[in-house]
């Protein structure tokens, strides 16, 4: 019997993967069949491609991402992540605001779903 995955440090990887701009490493740890919401938007969930392609535009668009302030909590097979997320444009315009994602993980330790909450409002300045 293998050992429990470590559900933090998956997650951690996970967050690292997408400020880095790592899109294979990001889309390996979503299940092909996993539903991914935010909250804020608009219709149902994504779809793991749709998730790691609509990651790679926000980054790909120029501005820089960065995570801080993780604060995490695993539990069973969920982790709740809280976090500060900053976007800087190439003009030096930023913005940041806290977010929370709960991650579920299947037994592949694969994140299976993820609702992630945020006030898109704090990022507004940044697009107009």
């Amino acid at each position: 019997m293998s050992e429990p995955a470590d559900l933090d440090a998956l997650a951690a990887t996970f967050f690292a993967a997408a400020q880095a701009g790592e899109w294979s490493r990001f889309r390996s740890l979503l299940a092909d069949d996993g539903v991914f919401v935010q909250h804020t938007a608009v219709g149902g969930g994504e779809s793991a491609d749709e998730l790691t392609a609509s990651s790679m535009r926000l980054v790909n668009s120029g501005l820089d991402l960065r995570y801080e302030n993780f604060r995490r909590l695993a539990t069973g097979r969920i982790v709740v992540d809280r976090h500060e997320v900053h976007l800087t444009r190439p003009d030096g315009r930023t913005a940041s605001t806290d977010v929370c994602v709960v991650l579920e993980f299947d037994s592949d330790d694969k994140i299976a779903r993820s609702d992630e909450y945020l006030d898109t409002a704090a990022f507004a300045s940044l697009f107009s």
